[in-house]
């Protein structure tokens, strides 16, 4: 299949994601503009579209799919990711980052960051096993200096059908 969709992975920035997921960002920026008329009118409108996809909950895609960043509070050492399977088996488990320095790094089944080549066949397994339909993603086990993000994240999973993946920031909160 090729490389693990790597550039991808680090393409993927800009604040439409939080305006598009986070619909207080939506009606900030609407009244940063002036027009409390045109906030009232967002709120009314889009709100409600944005609603079903936000109790969906997170779900992954062979193409890619964009995910809202995390703010990590500082001093937080324990950052977790839960995506919904529908009716996918996951046969192996990735997590992989691309430092602000352009570091590519792939987490292992034991929470290390090690540097990873950028090809799928060099990512290893992280062993993570579904509950109730949904995939947890442990992230981080130890706080990463504010001065070291925003981090690009991608999570991924094996099944029958390719791999499913998704990407986002953990950003300074």
């Amino acid at each position: 299949m090729g490389p693990y969709r790597a550039v991808l992975w680090g393409t993927m920035s800009g604040d439409w994601g939080q305006v598009l997921t986070r619909p207080k960002a939506l009606f900030d920026a609407a009244f940063r503009q002036g027009t409390p008329a045109v906030a009232i009118l967002l709120v009314f409108i889009l709100l409600p579209l944005m609603t079903p996809a936000a109790l969906a909950g997170d779900t992954l895609t062979t193409q890619g799919a964009r995910l809202s960043p995390i703010f990590m509070p500082s001093g937080s050492a324990d950052l977790r990711r839960s995506v919904d399977l529908g009716a996918d088996q996951p046969a192996a488990t990735y997590v992989t980052a691309r430092t602000l320095g352009g570091a590519l790094l792939a987490r292992n089944r034991n929470g290390y960051w090690l540097p990873w080549s950028g090809r799928e066949e060099d990512l290893a397994d992280n062993g993570f096993t579904a509950a109730d339909g949904k995939l947890e993603f442990k992230l981080l086990k130890e706080a990463i200096p504010a001065a070291q993000l925003p981090m690009t994240v991608t999570i991924g999973y094996r099944t029958s059908a390719g791999l499913k993946f998704g990407m986002f920031e953990i950003r300074p909160q």
